[in-house]
């Protein structure tokens, strides 16, 4: 045997691996040209993760299939349909679960939807469909970072997991995504098993391409085993439009540096998220930044220099910015709920360690901030501390409604009031911290979407260029919806465009 690249017939071998069959193919490497081969020529290739096939097309939906286990015919038929209305092609993964169980194994799907080997879409995206996860995997995506290489990676599981990875600030996004199942639960009695129930995920994995970017969104099935997406609901035998939506969780807006184009997509385009979903709340975090009075440029003479001679240091302007957009962006048939969060925390530091005297330009808002809260501090019998912010917007005559650290607001038993900041008794909060808890959370503060069991996070509204970023970033533009069954959806913006 020769290099089928050079010819040449020195060559090492190179490791193997196992096709779905269990068929092992031997890899080879050539020691003149360093390229690869396999004995049947069917992978050549430099690299051990290059798809075998790239498939090219506008929209896709993914999903998997468990061995040997009945499939959900009604959510199955509700795929078709949304394929059917939306020109998109089903894309079925086979995954492999107790195989030593079966005397032969068998997947209930029309063979004409599988595909069973590594594959790329429009080679932006890349499918890994021939790896094997056990189904009763706690952490499916646990160690998978790095096969990404740039290209967001989907992974077949019954489990619905997804992470932003990071990439250099001018790169496109990239993401982690596991495909959710059409299968039944089919695990077995054991403490593994019974988690991995509870887990199981009816989902699949959208994926719409418009050149060179892509938007991805997770289908997510009801007790009905329809789904929402952002044109409407989906049943086996019909769609019906969509009036309006629960809420709208926002990516963290820090207003004053807000990115316009986020802004457009969310709220003033005329076919904006907003003016399409018509979300009756709006769950906003982290809308005063606190950029004019920030502690983390405090002995920063360069960036206090810049603020002065850029007429950014006066936090009544900032406050004054951000209510005006608030009411901007609030719609008639809309609400909005102000989420307490980190960077409006930054108010009431500054007033605790500010110096008037040496901030004259800061100085009337200063005092009178102080004497807002100590009135209010004295309209109690109890200890309490209360948000200057809000003082603010209430003094000021807007009437949007402040959820406090301590305070629990649901919808659809999905607790909304926490920014994310705050974990479990007293500790830094954490993506993998909130998928512990007994309840479904939507979170902000990592800038970084993911959905992690019970919880998801949203991302930001900003660029990610801020004077504080450096580096690579995971953060996205990236918001929460809530549809009318309680089913959540990630919603991201992709150079200026949500669908």
């Amino acid at each position: 045997m020769n290099c089928i690249h050079c010819n040449s017939h020195e060559y090492v071998k190179n490791g193997y691996y196992v096709k779905v069959d269990n068929t092992l193919i031997h890899r080879y490497k050539c020691k003149n040209c360093g390229k690869t081969w396999t004995e049947n020529a069917n992978l050549i290739t430099t690299s051990k993760f290059s798809p075998s096939n790239n498939l090219n097309g506008e929209k896709f939906v993914i999903t998997s299939c468990q061995n040997n286990t009945p499939t959900n015919k009604e959510f199955l038929g509700s795929l078709i349909k949304y394929c059917e209305v939306n020109d998109a092609r089903l894309i079925v993964i086979p995954t492999f679960y107790q195989e030593v169980l079966y005397p032969a194994l068998d997947w209930d799907i029309d063979t004409q939807y599988i595909i069973n080997e590594k594959f790329s879409l429009n080679d932006l995206v890349n499918v890994i469909a021939d790896i094997k996860i056990t189904a009763s995997a706690e952490n499916p995506l646990g160690g998978l970072d790095t096969l990404s290489k740039g290209k967001t990676l989907i992974v077949p599981h019954n489990q619905l997991q997804m992470r932003s990875l990071p990439v250099q600030v001018n790169e496109p996004p990239v993401m982690l995504c596991t495909t959710g199942t059409i299968s039944e639960p089919n695990y077995i009695r054991s403490k593994s098993g019974e988690k991995a129930e509870f887990n199981h995920s009816y989902s699949a994995i959208f994926l719409e391409f418009q050149d060179d970017i892509f938007h991805l969104r997770v289908l997510n099935a009801d007790e009905n085993n329809g789904f929402y997406d952002i044109n409407g609901y989906y049943t086996q035998y019909d769609t019906y439009p969509i009036v309006d939506t629960l809420a709208l969780v926002l990516g963290d807006e820090h207003v004053i540096v807000n990115d316009s184009s986020v802004a457009n997509a969310t709220f003033f385009d005329a076919d904006s998220i907003v003016n399409t979903l018509k979300p009756i709340s709006l769950i906003r975090h982290d809308v005063l930044d606190c950029f004019t009075i920030s502690h983390h440029h405090r002995k920063d003479s360069f960036i206090q220099y810049s603020k002065f001679k850029l007429g950014r240091n006066k936090i009544e302007d900032e406050m004054k910015t951000t209510l005006q957009y608030l009411k901007k962006t609030t719609p008639p048939f809309s609400k909005s709920y102000i989420v307490s969060s980190n960077h409006h925390d930054h108010l009431k530091r500054w007033l605790n360690e500010a110096d008037p005297k040496i901030e004259p330009w800061n100085a009337k808002i200063y005092h009178e901030l102080t004497y807002l809260m100590l009135l209010d501090i004295e309209c109690h019998s109890t200890l309490h501390v209360p948000n200057p912010f809000e003082l603010y917007s209430i003094n000021r005559g807007y009437d949007f409604e402040f959820i406090g650290r301590n305070e629990t607001f649901k919808i659809c038993d999905i607790e909304l009031s926490n920014h994310g900041d705050k974990g479990a008794n007293g500790s830094r909060g954490s993506m993998n911290q909130f998928a512990k808890l007994a309840e479904k959370m939507i979170i902000g503060h990592s800038h970084t979407p993911g959905i992690n069991k019970g919880a998801y996070s949203v991302g930001t509204s900003t660029p990610k260029d801020l004077e504080y970023v450096s580096g690579p970033s995971s953060w996205m533009n990236t918001h929460c919806v809530i549809y009318p069954n309680g089913k959540r959806q990630l919603i991201n913006i992709i150079n200026g465009k949500w669908k």
